[in-house]
């Protein structure tokens, strides 16, 4: 059963974003997203870069945002993912790199990051929102989806902030 609201029906999008307030509100921008090298003065808009921060458009303008409650995506499907090994020596290898800069001073403080590669075998990529949003006050997830790229996260810190204050 699908008891998904009106609202929701963004979650059928080809393209999609999501953040996680602190209010424990989700807020939902829908694509086809405008890019822009700038961040615009009003509105919503997603920054979503590669690792090199080298995207010369990272702010992502949807064509539509939506506000909901977590419970909304209660009972979707979840997908069946084929992940790939995780390579540990490339992030012991950061992580020293890491301990010795802050140790020399040139780092004060870093976050070291794993990432993990899969491929869907099954469901939608929109299952993976379901355990994501709702996962307890000290996580603020995220998602971007934008056909076959994915990726997903569920940081402890805030990681965006309102100009509006909220």
């Amino acid at each position: 059963m699908d008891r998904r609201s009106d609202r929701m029906v963004g979650m059928d999008a080809e393209s999609f974003a999501i953040l996680q307030a602190p209010s424990g509100k989700v807020l939902m921008g829908i694509g086809p997203f405008q890019e822009l090298a700038e961040c615009p003065h009003q509105g919503v808009a997603f920054y979503v870069n590669n690792f090199s921060l080298t995207e010369p458009r990272p702010w992502k303008v949807p064509s539509a945002v939506v506000e909901f409650d977590p419970a909304e995506m209660e009972g979707m499907e979840s997908p069946v993912i084929e992940w790939e090994a995780l390579e540990p020596d490339g992030f012991a290898q950061v992580f020293s790199e890491i301990n010795e800069s802050i140790q020399k001073g040139v780092l004060e403080k870093s976050v070291p990051v794993a990432t993990e590669r899969g491929s869907l075998k099954g469901g939608t990529a929109r299952g993976l929102l379901n355990g994501l949003v709702g996962s307890g006050d000290q996580f603020y997830p995220y998602a971007w989806v934008d056909g076959r790229v994915v990726f997903v996260g569920r940081p402890r810190s805030c990681c965006f902030t309102s100009g509006k204050g909220g």
